[in-house]
């Protein structure tokens, strides 16, 4: 599949890097230019009509800069970054691509295959929008794109009890019962949610630390508040017991 993009950057050098980086490991991609200004990168878009841009967040800018001025967004974006703030949580929630500085090769190969899955799959707008309610909300709040079998479920974090591996599939348990499986591997959703409100209290369960309701030392289990139970690790116990610590003094 050829791609067309747009880096924007406010950093010569780096803009630099980035397109000769691109360019060595994904061939299929060209750069059509390098845009230093937000007003200079909306008219290379309505100009040049890439199908995605590489947009620098330098942990000030909203996130929306750009892209409010578009009432229509046709294109994909993968952000690049080196801070690991509130708005890095909503984007890595939202399924919007990112690359977190220093990224090497391999990252963008990454990203690139993600981008080409969401291009085939039509849903830009969808992760967009998602994404600028994400970073309006708290972390609780937000919503998350897990990849299912005919796409993306997008869930409220604050509604998923647990998820459980299975295989080469999760089931994602939430709190109306409305229970789902992810294509995902458990590790991946972890990354996801792990530090807003979740704990992986067992090899194979990562649990949503708001629903915890006891703890059964001599069973090694974990009540949850609508009655279910989860296993705790022995080895985890007193991670487990930490995290609960500073999730309630959060």
């Amino acid at each position: 599949m050829k791609l067309t993009s747009l880096i924007i950057e406010d950093d010569a050098m780096q803009a630099a890097s980035l397109k000769k980086m691109v360019e060595a490991v994904c061939p299929e991609i060209s750069v059509l230019d390098i845009c230093f200004t937000v007003p200079q990168a909306e008219v290379a878009i309505r100009k040049m009509k890439p199908q995605f841009v590489f947009r620098h967040y330098d942990g000030a800018f909203t996130g929306f800069d750009l892209l409010n001025r578009f009432d229509e967004i046709d294109f994909e974006v993968i952000f690049t970054t080196t801070y690991q703030d509130f708005a890095y949580k909503a984007i890595k929630i939202s399924a919007v691509d990112f690359l977190l500085k220093p990224f090497g090769e391999e990252e963008i190969k990454l990203a690139v295959k993600k981008l080409k899955e969401r291009i085939t799959s039509k849903q830009t707008l969808e992760y967009l929008n998602l994404l600028k309610q994400n970073i309006q909300k708290k972390p609780e709040a937000m919503q998350v794109a897990i990849p299912v079998l005919t796409g993306y479920r997008f869930v409220e974090v604050s509604q998923i009890l647990y998820v459980e591996s299975s295989g080469k599939f999760n089931q994602v348990f939430l709190i109306n019962g409305d229970d789902f499986v992810s294509t995902i591997t458990l590790s991946e959703i972890e990354k996801m949610v792990s530090d807003i409100m979740f704990f992986r209290s067992a090899k194979h369960i990562i649990v949503n630390l708001s629903y915890v309701n006891e703890y059964l030392k001599n069973q090694e289990k974990i009540i949850l508040k609508n009655g279910k139970s989860v296993p705790l690790s022995r080895l985890r116990k007193s991670m487990f017991l930490a995290a609960v610590s500073r999730y309630q003094n959060s």
